[in-house]
Formats: structure tokens, sequence, C-alpha cells
């Protein structure tokens, strides 16, 4: 199953956006964004910031955020 930075990476290089244009947007650091897309949450300062970014990052790349959250929750809760 394609992990949530998976599908973010994957939708971002489909619509040829880069890393730089949705930190720009978005104004979230771009080691961030890496973050996301690695599915690395431990260097983002909490929890509130990572739900924040997911739905900023699906937002800029035409994604429901609704969605990613929600996927996000399963993860957390260990519903894969």
């Amino acid at each position: 199953m394609e992990s949530i930075g998976e599908y973010l990476k994957k939708e971002r290089e489909v619509k040829a956006i880069t890393l730089q244009e949705i930190a720009t947007i978005t104004r979230i650091c771009t080691r961030y964004l890496q973050d996301l897309e690695n599915d690395d949450y431990s260097s983002i300062p909490a929890e509130v910031y990572v739900r924040g970014f997911l739905r900023a990052y699906a937002k800029c790349v035409g994604l429901a955020s609704n969605e990613i959250i929600s996927k996000y929750e399963m993860k957390i809760r260990g519903e894969n």
C-alpha cells in the first residue's frame, strides 16, 4: 500500500510542481516538506503542525485535504 508521503510526492511530480514552489506558496520549509514525503514526522515540532502541513501540501497539489488527514489519523492509530 502506498504511504501518505509517496502519494503526495507522486501527485506533486505528476503536476510538475517542485518542492520549492510548494514551500513558497505554503510558507513551509522545504525540509519539512521533504519529511512529509518521507513519512518522517519526528522532526516536525508538534502534531498540530504535521496536520497543518499535510493539509496545506494537499491543497497545494489539488488533493482533498480531508482525505489526507483521515489517512494520517488512521496511520497514527495503527489502522493501516
